[in-house]
């Protein structure tokens, strides 16, 4: 099987980011269906792959409410992801579906169905290896074990690294993705921008010559890095000053402001948050609080979310693992998604 975990890891964010739709039985087989195929998979090929860990296990968290269903059939089923999972053909018990996944390729899966149960089985699935299965964490995995020693990490459900090269959301003016890396023994850095054309990785003289202008801080989307920490490496913690004031944040939540709350400082399930901004960015923060205390936050118990709001808002969250500093940083005002992502953390080397 190919692409085992970015596959049904994509599969799981995607598809199921619309969960509540699980529950319509009416029209409900080819997302049934897709569950079935999800779970049975997970629960026996992507573990054995996994050596027993529990990356399986963080993925199914990661399944949060939302819509992402573009079209959902009795017979085909297509996320706004550019997911497609199609019945070609039933017979009996048994039926056959296609499963299409961007970058991933294309899969034939066999089902069948025991008389008298509502369950499903999978019985076989197959790659077809003529369809298109080039992803951008395929790519970005090659280099980083090539260029760094510590162990890297690629959020597995973030639409860049799920995506690649191709199409960047509904984004019609800028449908691509670039990457920028760097990287040495202790450390390594990804910063990922919106593109007008395709572009290589790294190919900063190929990004001009397609788009016609340098690579622009407007276009910047998000970045990934990790590095070993040292004596250098700054605190966690937050340095609230003396003189801030306190107040309630949300109900229950102590925070401290100063200059009419043009910044902020509070604690919320063992992380750190500092914002720096405008009074206005109250509410904003706001959302975040209430997404963050009803999440289950799998990446670590303690780190530290630095938020900057100038003409875009920009998240920088950080946290350490065995010895070793990671931090995600995104423009995203969607926290779900960014909670998500930040879960779906998995070491690639």
């Amino acid at each position: 099987m190919k692409n085992a975990k970015q596959l049904f890891g994509l599969i799981l964010a995607a598809v199921f980011k619309g969960a509540k739709a699980m529950i319509n039985v009416k029209k409900g087989f080819s997302l049934m269906l897709a569950a079935v195929l999800v779970f049975s998979f997970l629960n026996t090929q992507v573990q054995a792959a996994d050596n027993g860990n529990t990356w399986s296990d963080t993925i199914v968290r990661q399944i949060s409410n939302g819509e992402n269903i573009e079209l959902h059939t009795a017979k085909e089923l297509k996320t706004k992801n550019g997911i497609d999972i199609k019945v070609i053909d039933e017979t009996g018990k048994q039926s056959k579906v296609e499963m299409t996944v961007p970058n991933l390729g294309s899969y034939d899966i066999t089902v069948s169905r025991p008389y008298s149960s509502a369950l499903f089985i999978v019985t076989k699935i197959v790659f077809n290896t003529d369809s298109s299965a080039s992803s951008a964490a395929d790519d970005l995995s090659a280099w980083l074990k090539k260029n760094t020693k510590i162990p890297a990490n690629l959020p597995v459900v973030w639409q860049p690294v799920i995506n690649g090269g191709t199409q960047a959301g509904t984004d019609k003016q800028y449908p691509y993705y670039y990457f920028e890396l760097s990287g040495d023994e202790d450390s390594y850095g990804i910063n990922v921008y919106r593109s007008e054309e395709k572009v290589g990785l790294n190919d900063q003289n190929g990004y001009i010559k397609n788009n016609g202008h340098p690579i622009s801080e407007s276009n910047y989307i998000g970045s990934i890095s990790g590095e070993k920490i040292t004596d250098k490496t700054s605190s966690l913690s937050v340095d609230v000053p003396q003189d801030a004031a306190r107040f309630e944040l949300v109900s229950g939540l102590t925070a401290y402001e100063k200059d009419n709350r043009t910044s902020v400082w509070w604690k919320d399930n063992g992380w750190n948050f500092e914002f720096s901004g405008s009074s206005a960015g109250i509410d904003t923060l706001k959302e975040l609080v209430a997404d963050w205390q009803k999440a289950d936050i799998q990446v670590s118990q303690t780190g530290k979310v630095k938020i900057v709001e100038g003409n875009r808002f920009t998240f920088y969250c950080m946290w350490d693992k065995d010895g070793y500093r990671y931090e995600f940083t995104t423009r995203s005002t969607d926290f779900n998604e960014i909670i998500n992502t930040l879960n779906s953390f998995t070491k690639i080397n």
